[in-house]
């Protein structure tokens, strides 16, 4: 994994704000937190700032905690208007469950088992669509009800019908896409 370079102009700037949406960026290619979000957190934390200069003070919105996409997406656009560090754990753990790390043992396997089956293996296969589908819907909703309406219910509902229709998107393009033997 490499640093962003709008994640190191922000450091060097110090400009709190794009360091705060860096972070959120990296959430929706490592929705559990434990590969691009946790290096780019050290990053940060190991450049001149502390956790108590990046977490904003929290709003008090209330949201569910439950492990369900929906709250994942809607606890991911709270996340994004109001970077706190209670925020922050919850949806960690909401990812944790959501989209689990891999474990090497099991990668491992799984190389060996394809190799043997004639596949490289360092081939990826499809991996989840209906995630990134999710993920990268329900950001696009967010940035459009926020841009159009501009209030948090707007960038809610984004949230939610924007990952909704990803999810359907991922499904047909993950069907199309699926490897054939």
């Amino acid at each position: 994994m490499s640093i962003s370079s709008n994640l190191k102009k922000a450091v060097e700037e110090h400009n709190l704000a794009d360091i705060r949406g860096c972070l959120w960026s990296c959430i929706l290619v490592d929705p559990n937190m434990t590969t691009k979000f946790k290096e780019s957190l050290e990053y940060v934390l190991s450049n001149g700032f502390t956790e108590s200069d990046l977490y904003e003070a929290d709003d008090g919105e209330i949201f569910d905690a439950t492990p369900t996409q929906e709250n994942f997406n809607e606890l991911s656009g709270l996340l994004r208007s109001n970077f706190s560090e209670k925020k922050l754990k919850a949806l960690k753990n909401i990812g944790m469950i959501l989209y689990p790390p891999k474990a090497e043992n099991s990668e491992q396997t799984n190389n060996n088992e394809s190799h043997e089956n004639g596949r490289n293996p360092q081939q990826k296969t499809n991996v989840g669509p209906e995630i990134g589908g999710a993920v990268i819907g329900a950001t696009a909703g967010a940035i459009i009800g926020q841009i159009a309406i501009g209030k948090t219910a707007a960038v809610i509902g984004g949230l939610v019908f924007g990952g909704i229709v990803g999810v359907a998107i991922g499904a047909i393009l993950g069907g199309s896409f699926s490897k054939k033997e």
